[in-house]
């Protein structure tokens, strides 16, 4: 019996899931969700913890849930961008930030001075840290989604408009770079700015995160962090079937981004 939390990336549960049916293992799915006082409701999850055969992947892991898992002693790996809060868990991480690197260096090489940054989700691809140690200014804007799936990712590009229309209408003074953690929001952005008139790479250069597949849409090709979800799918699968086959010793995958250069970013 596999279990998962969390519907998030589903290329890659979903070839998570045909891989474990395909080696003739039982697959089920449990989403914990918070009660109306915001706590998670793990009682699904505590029934099927019982089960001594239970095998769990716990998909983008929370450590109120993971503690759970693991003081129930059935065997499991954590999928989570930091490894440290998870004591006593297999972590698979993903690591939104492994491209930061190479992104900061192109930054150096080609000049720039100033980068505002622009995500959705605290933390994720952060790259504020390494510009600021390399010497680059950069100012950090979190857009805000009110609302739960589905809907987050309209709300999420709305917001975004919202912010540069204001950003626009005062008539802020554009930096260097726009560096997008989100590909949504990297699409609003995109879209705002060729609405105002500004042009991309000419006014402003433009870096983006991106799902492999679910790239921001502009008529250039976006310089990016990309994942590939169907590689990680596998990655994750060949990881796991290892594990319940035995091979207790395999190293661990990372799931990491690349940078792909394309036309809204030219620095080499």
């Amino acid at each position: 019996l596999i279990g998962y939390f969390a519907d998030r990336n589903p290329e890659v549960c979903d070839i998570l899931r045909r891989r474990l049916l395909s080696a003739g293992y039982f697959f089920n799915q449990i989403t914990v969700t918070k009660d109306a006082h915001g706590n998670y409701d793990t009682t699904q999850l505590q029934l099927r913890l019982k089960d001594p055969d239970l095998f769990v992947v716990e998909m983008f892991a929370v450590p109120e849930i993971s503690r759970e898992v693991v003081a129930s002693g059935v065997r499991s790996v954590v999928v989570a961008r930091d490894a440290s809060g998870y004591p006593g868990a297999r972590v698979v991480r993903f690591a939104s930030d492994a491209a930061v690197p190479e992104f900061v260096a192109r930054c150096l090489r080609a000049g720039v001075r100033r980068v505002l940054q622009i995500g959705f989700e605290y933390g994720f691809a952060d790259a504020t840290s390494s510009l600021h140690d390399a010497g680059i200014s950069v100012d950090s804007v979190y857009v805000s989604a009110p609302v739960r799936e589905p809907g987050v990712i309209e709300a999420v590009k709305r917001s975004t408009h919202d912010f540069f229309s204001k950003f626009i209408a005062r008539g802020t003074p554009l930096p260097d770079l726009f560096y997008f953690t989100d590909d949504h929001a990297a699409e609003a952005g995109l879209l705002s700015l060729a609405l105002a008139g500004i042009r991309v790479p000419q006014d402003v250069r433009v870096v983006a995160w991106s799902n492999r597949g679910l790239a921001p849409v502009y008529p250039k090709p976006v310089t990016r962090m990309e994942i590939d979800p169907i590689a990680n799918g596998d990655q994750l699968s060949d990881y796991v079937l290892g594990l319940l086959g035995g091979n207790q010793s395999a190293d661990v995958p990372v799931m990491a981004p690349s940078y792909v250069a394309g036309e809204t970013f030219t620095a080499t």
